[in-house]
């Protein structure tokens, strides 16, 4: 599965990837630990 710093681009739904979005934009680490915890 590939990751982009600034965009996610996963081969997952649009909504979760746009969630994922969401949650990038608002705080960086919190992203990174919920993308631990869903891949």
């Amino acid at each position: 599965m590939k990751k982009d710093k600034k965009t996610y681009n996963y081969c997952i739904p649009s909504p979760m990837a746009s969630f994922m979005k969401k949650i990038d934009d608002r705080t960086q680490m919190e992203a990174s630990l919920l993308s631990m915890f869903f891949f």
